[in-house]
């Protein structure tokens, strides 16, 4: 983390001439302050607000940076991880990013402000320069998605081999034209789940279809749409894969609106068994997240990290974390219909 001696070793300036610059002081003339807070900018100094206040203090506050909460994981992960952090006396922020590395980046600098004592983060598509720089300064726990420049602390799920064992369920079932719906290659989850699918194909003896799969955002709108787009292109499809659950909210409705009857008709396996998963019209199989225990390992290794780092800027050891999903089998998946309805 840069410091105000940093920035004053680098101008060969004072420490107390750099403190005035920064904070506008009057006795500091135009061109003084101008190239202090150019320098600390460039630098990535981020000014402590609440420096006089904490003096002498500890912080007792950590921070949580998801891409939204209305996906059902990272909400459920929000309430178990506070509540785990509450057990070790920290409090904890949660920050939204929208997946925007800028927005990512405000909101570390925030923390970092804050005097957090370290971050849990599922990072964004493209994180920037400066949130790698600030996110190498403290401890950070990387959640579910990775980003080797962010770190190596990491707790994460066997992406592969999830999705993997998804369609490997609806193959041993006897389906063959399989789709798969999941979001983009952009993100390290989004990259690993396609992999899995891929691979689920190539092992049961098919070519990869490259109508058979759909990628977009995490959202209902888009898995309506691509159910639409792969019913209309595939109508002998049997079998669907989707890899977000935000995603099968939209892929449902737009079978209902298609009139496809689940399983009759087109099995489904989710991913990331959420509640409404249990009961909906048809309840869903699906592969289930161990989230409490990821939670509590994620609370577990930030701690060490924090306590390990006592109070100086070290690099921190690389660890992961990785955990498998299970498949829970229910009612929306069977043999495909020897007489199967046109779908298109």
């Amino acid at each position: 983390m840069i410091t105000i001696k940093d920035i004053a070793d680098a101008l060969s300036m004072s420490h107390s001439t750099v403190s005035r610059a920064l904070n506008n002081h009057k006795a500091i003339n135009e061109q003084t302050r101008i190239k202090v807070q150019e320098t600390a900018a460039r630098m990535g100094y981020i000014p402590n607000s609440g420096a006089r206040m904490m003096r002498g203090l500890s912080s007792r506050l950590v921070g949580l940076i998801v891409p939204n909460v209305q996906n059902e994981f990272f909400s459920a992960l929000a309430r178990v991880l506070s509540n785990n952090c509450a057990l070790y006396g920290y409090s904890m922020m949660l920050g939204i990013s929208e997946d925007d590395p800028v927005r990512e980046q405000e909101q570390i600098e925030a923390l970092v402000q804050s005097r957090a004592l370290g971050v849990m983060i599922a990072p964004s598509e493209r994180s920037t320069v400066a949130t790698r720089r600030l996110l190498k300064a403290i401890p950070c726990v990387q959640l579910l998605r990775y980003e080797p420049q962010l770190g190596g602390l990491a707790v994460r799920v066997n992406e592969e081999r999830a999705i993997h064992t998804a369609t490997d369920h609806l193959a041993a079932q006897g389906h063959r034209q399989i789709g798969y719906i999941g979001t983009l290659e952009t993100t390290s989850t989004g990259a690993s789940r396609l992999a899995g699918f891929r691979a689920a194909c190539r092992d049961h003896g098919g070519e990869v279809d490259s109508a058979l799969i759909r990628l977009g955002p995490p959202s209902p709108e888009y898995g309506s749409q691509a159910v639409h787009e792969l019913l209309s292109m595939r109508p002998d499809l049997t079998g669907l894969v989707i890899g977000s659950p935000r995603q099968m909210s939209g892929a449902l409705l737009a079978l209902r609106e298609r009139g496809v009857a689940i399983p009759k008709q087109v099995s489904i396996v989710g991913y990331g068994d959420t509640e409404w998963f249990q009961v909906a019209t048809v309840p869903l199989t699906a592969m289930a997240l161990p989230v409490r225990d990821m939670s509590e390992q994620a609370t577990a290794l930030l701690f060490s990290a924090i306590g390990n780092q006592a109070g100086t800027t070290t690099s921190f050891p690389h660890k992961e974390l990785i955990f498998e999903a299970t498949l829970v089998a229910r009612h929306s998946t069977a043999m495909p219909s020897v007489d199967i309805a046109v779908k298109s």
